[in-house]
């Protein structure tokens, strides 16, 4: 629970990763506490160095082998009206994969891959 905005940590000052407890409170939410994640990085070139962990071969394999698994198809994007308008935005949706493979995971697919 977020008693109070801080930082808890940041590569550089510039951009450092905040948590923050006004945000939830804001939009009537109990979830205690929203992070802000000033790590994050801004779209561009796939660089090297995740290329060595990930390639775009393996991904390739993956979307392949996992197309390939009986019962896979594209999940639905559900509305969250309630949500969007809680915290004052035009809209939210929300990828379900409650119903994929019978799993009730919201990420069935990376635990079949990586099993």
């Amino acid at each position: 629970m977020c008693e109070a905005d801080t930082t808890v940590g940041a590569r550089s000052a510039e951009r450092p990763t905040r948590r923050l407890a006004a945000l939830g409170a804001h939009a009537g939410l109990s979830t205690g506490c929203w992070t802000l994640n000033g790590e994050v990085v801004a779209p561009g070139p796939y660089p090297a160095r995740l290329r060595r962990v990930v390639g775009i071969g393996a991904h390739r394999a993956a979307r392949a082998e996992i197309g390939s698994w009986p019962g896979y198809g594209p999940t639905p994007l559900r509305s969250a009206d309630r949500l969007a308008g809680r915290l004052g935005v035009e809209a939210v949706w929300v990828k379900d994969e409650s119903g994929r493979f019978g799993l009730g995971s919201f990420k069935a697919l990376g635990g079949g891959w990586g099993g």
